[in-house]
């Protein structure tokens, strides 16, 4: 995740955290793969069970994450000590650091990673409608190979000794930055290779620098991006490449927005089978299904989240589809005609607002407390 969930740690506490526990054992009913855990093929999160004490919850995998991050209503404990953490921009900030706790995941043990960070993971929960309790981060997947077979819903913990196999794909450079994250570089036409970082926490097909997206799109199209933050939703400027190519592959149609990291997120990350070489610093890519499917981007102008057990508009863009139906930020969908999963179900519902130019969605909407009928004509912002 980008904002608050960005702030990464030093390499050295990187390199310290790295260097508790052991590796298990591979299975011996599935050569090389120590854990595979489902996953949503279409969830705008890796979400994935880990067990503690007793109880399995969903935490996110986040290769833009250092430390694993833990919901602090899920344990209590005295700090280790202050630790700087820097965010991709600006200074660093003092956290305190926690003694790890006994999780694990699909079998392997958290607390191989060593110490952790405590934040609250409130708002995240509002804005992705699912219920995430914490982070898996860097410390704990750099140990592994890591691949993400979203075609097949599935995510593969493997074993780091194995070697690479013809069917992974094109292998490309992979590096580690001194804050523990990993990046590739890839191509967009008419400029040099760029470095991204590669952030399985952003629900997004990418983020690029402002002077560099100021570049790519010098007439700003009016099209703006939602982001899941632990702070809540926020927009920003967006705009889409025709293409990018990284490892021989040329995906099409990448929306990026404005932000001050170059990264490469989920909807990118969905359309390919991507499988993370960590110890030999080398990422494999296989095209998937969807590497010729272009992302498509909201339609309606509405930024959702759940508050009170209700999907809340938090920002409604000006101008938009959703401004030009009369609604604005505060109004509560209650109703979606036609679609009974997308008025209970965020995820769902922005699927459905991002279906179709010149669809119209009817929408039952609370205004300062009186319900009244919304018609929602889509229309492609991107």
């Amino acid at each position: 995740m980008k904002s608050l969930s960005r702030r990464r740690l030093y390499k050295t506490l990187f390199l310290l955290a790295a260097a508790f526990g052991a590796r298990p054992a591979a299975r011996a009913d599935a050569p090389g793969v120590l854990a595979e855990l489902p996953v949503d093929p279409r969830g705008e999160l890796i979400l994935v069970p880990v067990k503690y004490q007793g109880v399995e919850r969903q935490f996110m995998l986040d290769t833009g994450s250092s430390l694993n991050i833990f919901d602090p209503a899920l344990s209590s404990a005295a700090p280790l000590g202050m630790v700087p953490v820097r965010p991709p921009a600006g200074p660093a900030v003092e956290k305190a650091l926690y003694p790890a706790l006994p999780a694990a995941v699909g079998g392997l043990d958290l607390r191989s990673a060593g110490p952790i960070l405590y934040n609250d993971f409130s708002d995240l929960r509002a804005v992705s409608d699912r219920p995430v309790w914490g982070i898996i981060g860097m410390t704990f997947l750099s140990r592994y190979i890591l691949q993400l077979d979203l075609d097949a819903g599935k995510v593969r913990f493997l074993d780091p000794t194995q070697a690479p196999r013809a069917e992974w794909g094109a292998a490309v450079p992979l590096r580690i930055s001194r804050r523990g994250v990993p990046s590739a570089r890839a191509r967009i036409p008419g400029l040099g290779p760029i470095e991204f970082t590669l952030d399985t926490g952003d629900n997004s097909g990418g983020n690029i620098r402002g002077a560099l997206f100021r570049r790519l799109f010098p007439r700003p199209s009016g099209a703006w991006t939602e982001n899941l933050m632990f702070t809540g939703v926020e927009a920003s400027p967006s705009g889409r490449v025709p293409e990018l190519a990284v490892g021989g592959l040329v995906f099409h149609g990448v929306v990026f927005e404005a932000a001050e990291i170059n990264s490469l997120g989920m909807a990118f990350l969905r359309r390919g089978v991507f499988t993370f070489d960590f110890p030999r610093r080398t990422l494999y890519i296989k095209a998937g299904r969807r590497i010729d499917v272009a992302e498509e981007a909201d339609m309606s102008g509405l930024h959702l989240l759940r508050r009170d057990g209700r999907i809340l508009a938090a920002l409604v863009d000006p101008g938009s589809p959703a401004a030009s139906a009369g609604m604005v930020g505060g109004d509560v969908i209650v109703d979606v005609a036609d679609a009974p999963e997308a008025r209970d179900d965020i995820p769902v519902l922005r699927r459905l607002l991002k279906s179709g130019d010149g669809k119209t969605i009817k929408l039952t909407v609370l205004h300062e407390g009186i319900a009244r009928p919304v018609e929602l004509r889509l229309r492609k912002l991107l």
